[in-house]
């Protein structure tokens, strides 16, 4: 699992229309300077496991719920990396323009457990649910501030790419500090699971080897 924060200039869309979407792709690289919002001052890039995040733990819960416009998702070739995520978000994005085109809305609920969408209607629709284990990458856009694109990983089929537009690009870092917030008590609650079990299989051991004796 991994999740990249990084900053871009760019405005994107606000959640009543997407006919603002920048037409030009700025790609900015690096770290996060400080003073960006969103971004807790004296935070230091480093890696978690198998995710890479700027984020100070301490600021941020592994539990948020925001309104976003979904996107839709695209195939993509890859499990992590900006390069398995720059098509498929630009021609989400291309095909968001297009007349008579209107991503739906949906309440995005990050937790420990994954990632659950549920459509915001008149009438009540089906949570998706996207468990943790199956989410592969996450990443704040580098060339639209306000979209997230994550990376999910089927047994049925190809892996796809979802992106999301947050109402600002602050909701969008957040969200994907979230996102890594989650996936960091993932991973702490499963190596907990497996020291418990160790200890467990310890003991098992050793009941047999006193049977054995008597």
């Amino acid at each position: 699992m991994e999740v990249e924060t990084r900053a871009s200039p760019l405005a994107g869309p606000k959640l009543t229309g997407l006919s603002g979407l920048p037409g030009t792709v700025s790609s900015v690289g690096g770290g996060v300077p400080p003073g960006i919002p969103g971004v807790p001052q004296g935070s230091s890039a480093r890696m978690e496991g198998s995710f890479v995040c700027t984020v100070n733990e301490a600021d941020y819960a592994p539990n948020w719920t925001v309104v976003t416009r979904h996107l839709g998702s695209r195939a993509t070739s890859g499990l992590w990396g900006l390069r398995h995520t720059r098509s498929p978000v630009d021609e989400l994005v291309e095909a968001a323009r297009r007349p008579h085109c209107h991503p739906r809305l949906v309440r995005l609920s990050v937790s420990p457990r994954g990632v659950s969408l549920t459509e915001i209607g008149p009438v009540d629709s089906e949570e998706q649910f996207y468990p943790i284990e199956c989410i592969s990458y996450g990443v704040q856009d580098v060339s639209y501030a306000k979209i997230v694109a994550m990376i999910v990983v089927s047994d049925k089929g190809p892996l796809e790419c979802h992106a999301f537009v947050c109402e600002s690009k602050d909701s969008a870092r957040r969200l994907t500090l979230t996102l890594a917030a989650a996936f960091r008590e993932y991973g702490r609650r499963k190596a907990d699971h497996r020291r418990d079990a160790k200890r467990r299989n310890v003991v098992d051991l050793r009941g047999e080897q006193g049977d054995s004796e008597v």
